[in-house]
């Protein structure tokens, strides 16, 4: 098990949140969310979307879904987008979300970080889930001019047993600037670039073959990456209101949570640039479908 407590650089300037975020590729921000508001979040939830029968979209299918439930009874297939009232036939827990996205606190760093009026792109409601598996936000999902960045927030204590979030520190730092081996690891991380380009945009003359061998070599190439890079996992210790704002380039995931396992309701959401005008999911590009919506600027994709 990894220690909880990450070292960051005390040799700060005066701008130790952006020091530390640019640095590390993340910043812990605890306390961030007041726990009434978090709870607020979590009833919304309980009352009103996890005895919903129908169909709603997910994050990992990106498709619509009835809800799948762990053996303890947790939602397992996280939801997509919960910002959307649109997606959802109860408007109270989109709402829910936004107020909490809208919070000062929350606002005031994201835009400090950005330097520019936030515009949240997408966003992701946990109560369980199956672990994610390391990778970079970027691949999936980008601004042109690589602003983006993502935060996390814990709605309750997050315990080792149910699936806790975790980041490589330094790992967003693609040029390898500091490693005396840097031409080696630029080579090794466009390697894995092309093939985990190769892995999630299939192409339409891709065979299954094909397509499952640039997957086997994506995954062989990051673990020899993350070796010869020397990064660590390192996994926050999130407490109900904390946040962990990381940048797109960054190697994060969550661990799968144990057999005898809680829950561990979380909120996550994707910050861009109010200025940007297009979207990247992939190869795909989109339009900013701007709008203001609870006192907060969001995108509200015409994929779905």
């Amino acid at each position: 098990m990894q220690n909880s407590a990450y070292p960051i650089n005390q040799n700060l300037n005066d701008n130790p949140i952006l020091s530390a975020y640019q640095a590390q590729g993340f910043y812990h921000a605890k306390n961030l969310i007041p726990k009434t508001v978090c709870e607020r979040v979590i009833s919304g939830f309980n009352n009103d979307i996890k005895p919903y029968n129908g169909l709603l979209l997910r994050q990992r299918s990106v498709i619509k879904e009835k809800h799948k439930f762990t053996k303890n009874g947790f939602m397992e297939n996280a939801l997509l987008d919960v910002h959307r009232k649109d997606l959802f036939e109860s408007s109270k827990f989109p709402k829910e979300c936004l107020q909490l996205f809208k919070l000062p606190a929350v606002t005031s760093l994201i835009r400090h970080i950005l330097d520019a009026e936030p515009l949240l792109v997408q966003s992701m409601y946990f109560e369980s889930s199956k672990g994610t598996p390391e990778h970079f936000d970027k691949f999936f999902l980008d601004a042109k001019t690589n602003t983006m960045l993502g935060i996390w927030i814990a709605l309750e204590d997050i315990e080792e047993r149910n699936g806790r979030f975790y980041v490589y520190p330094g790992s967003h730092n693609h040029h390898f600037n500091t490693h005396p081996n840097s031409a080696e690891l630029r080579s090794l991380f466009q390697h894995y670039e092309t093939y985990n380009r190769a892995a999630v945009c299939k192409t339409h003359d891709e065979t299954d073959v094909s397509r499952l061998h640039s997957v086997i070599e994506c995954k062989r190439s990051l673990k020899k990456l993350i070796r010869q890079a020397s990064w660590k996992k390192f996994y926050p210790l999130m407490k109900a209101g904390d946040a962990i704002i990381f940048s797109g380039d960054i190697l994060h995931g969550s661990d799968v949570p144990s057999s005898e396992h809680s829950s561990r309701s979380s909120l996550t959401g994707h910050f861009m640039r109010s200025t940007q005008t297009n979207i990247r999911y992939g190869e795909f590009v989109e339009p900013i479908n701007r709008s203001f919506n609870e006192g907060v600027w969001i995108h509200q994709s015409n994929r779905y």
